[in-house]
């Protein structure tokens, strides 16, 4: 389960998501970016042509689905392993459960930011529009899926973060390393998903 969590990390860093592709995005098409002919990436959409095909478009949402999947696939992995585990290996098993669920929650989150309309704008609610596609559990390949609102995402990104304190704590504590998700990110994420609810109270004490 380690191993898979350390997977889930690679595409996590990877360019195409939170490597580059997913953070970038947001100054792409502003007047902050620079941009010229010399290159042929983002030409797109600095140019305000970009489709729905667009291949940055369709490489963040691949990449963050595959962060999102795994994690849901290390939490159900730790899940079935937890009691018969020994106390030490519980702790193993919270760790990889606290950084899974604080990986899902933020790959949703960047996907709903990306895909998804801004879920409150001055206290207009755009929480019914459409959002994407949130991974509870493991989805069987072939299955047939459906987009949630952007309300249900922001749903499953409060419990997700949550959880993983929940289980940072159970675990004692986090590896205190910036390579991996930890408490103070838990908490920063908390923060972050709060604004953009405008739930300014929530957000100032997760801050």
């Amino acid at each position: 389960i380690s191993t898979a969590l350390n997977g889930t990390y690679d595409r996590l860093f990877n360019y195409r998501f939170a490597g580059n592709y997913a953070i970038s995005i947001g100054d792409i098409p502003t007047d902050i970016a620079y941009w010229n002919t010399n290159t042929g990436h983002w030409g797109a959409m600095y140019n305000f042509t970009f489709t729905e095909t667009d291949i940055y478009l369709r490489q963040i949402w691949d990449y963050g689905y595959k962060v999102a999947d795994n994690s849901a696939r290390v939490i159900l992995a730790s899940k079935e392993l937890y009691e018969s585990s020994t106390p030490a290996d519980q702790a193993e098993l919270d760790l990889c459960m606290a950084e899974a669920y604080a990986l899902r929650g933020y790959a949703h989150l960047m996907l709903v930011n990306i895909f998804g309309h801004q879920v409150k704008v001055n206290g207009t609610d755009h929480s019914s529009t459409p959002g994407i596609v949130v991974i509870d559990e493991p989805i069987p390949a072939l299955s047939e899926v459906s987009r949630s609102t952007v309300g249900d995402a922001y749903t499953a990104i409060l419990s997700d973060l949550k959880n993983a304190l929940t289980h940072f704590a159970a675990a004692g504590g986090d590896r205190e390393s910036l390579v991996y998700f930890n408490e103070a990110s838990g908490y920063g994420l908390l923060a972050r998903a709060n604004l953009d609810l405008e739930n300014w109270d929530d957000a100032a004490q997760n801050a």
